[in-house]
């Protein structure tokens, strides 16, 4: 299980501060709009932040030569430094009220989750610098909970679930880079290689969203959402633990499929 690390809070504070910033900005003193019943799809773009521990690859007594991988996982150096990139996500998604205020709702769709790590690694005569480029890519299911009718004038629903992510790829590129005697040398070490042991991403899923209609049959919310990582990208030892926490930042287009009802 991956626990709640500094960098992981702390995005987790900057996301928390965004929703607020959010509810402030797109407030409204028009009647609150709750969606009916409906069906649609969701898209948007995602800011991804690995938290790693990865094996370098080096050779065991000089970093002369071709690099080969650490025998001894425990005494590894190992890319610990955080790092982040920007990715998608779209695929169908719906809702359906159980109660004024609580809807049961949730999406089905893909998700990618590219981020981008360095470390530098010293000996007395040298210095290497590792560069990976870790891409996951997964068929997200996220069942979720929809909170709404709780803002007086605010058509806001924050909403809390469960974030599922069944891979489909997960691959890794590395290259290194070798100063010596203030000669560069740069090797390849893998190009979109397999990661082996990739495991199901399990997170928590929490967010805010607003609703506004287009015509009497149509909704569009836009929503904020932060991704909390509970399993590793790969149960590999060369790999674990390494977690990414995801931010969205998406909007979903509905079709009503029943009576809208509003407050």
């Amino acid at each position: 299980m991956v626990k709640l690390t500094r960098g992981s809070f702390v995005v987790m504070k900057t996301t928390i501060i965004a929703l607020a910033v959010c509810a402030v900005c797109i407030a409204s003193t028009s009647a609150q709009i709750i969606p009916p019943k409906r069906i649609g799809f969701v898209a948007g773009g995602t800011a991804n932040f690995n938290k790693p521990s990865i094996a370098v690859w080096r050779t065991s007594d000089s970093l002369s030569g071709a690099l080969q991988p650490f025998h001894n996982l425990d005494a590894n150096i190992r890319f610990s430094n955080s790092g982040s990139g920007i990715g998608g996500a779209f695929g169908l998604a719906g809702g359906i009220p159980l109660s004024h205020t609580i809807h049961l709702a949730g999406s089905v769709g893909y998700s990618s989750m590219p981020t981008s790590i360095t470390t530098e690694q010293r000996i007395p005569t040298a210095t290497a610098t590792h560069n990976l480029s870790l891409f996951t890519s997964v068929l997200q299911i996220a069942p979720q909970v929809e909170f709404y009718n709780l803002f007086s004038g605010l058509s806001l629903h924050p909403f809390a679930g469960i974030d599922v992510g069944i891979p489909l790829m997960t691959t890794e590129s590395r290259y290194s880079t070798i100063n010596q005697q203030n000669t560069n040398s740069d090797q390849t070490i893998s190009n979109d290689a397999p990661v082996a042991d990739a495991s199901t991403r399990v997170a928590l899923l929490l967010g805010l969203g607003y609703t506004f209609t287009v015509d009497s049959n149509v909704y569009i919310q836009p929503h904020i959402t932060y991704s909390h990582p509970l399993t590793n990208v790969s149960s590999n030892a060369a790999f674990s633990p390494t977690s990414i926490a995801q931010v969205r930042l998406g909007v979903s287009v509905f079709l009503g499929l029943s009576d809208a009802a509003g407050l």
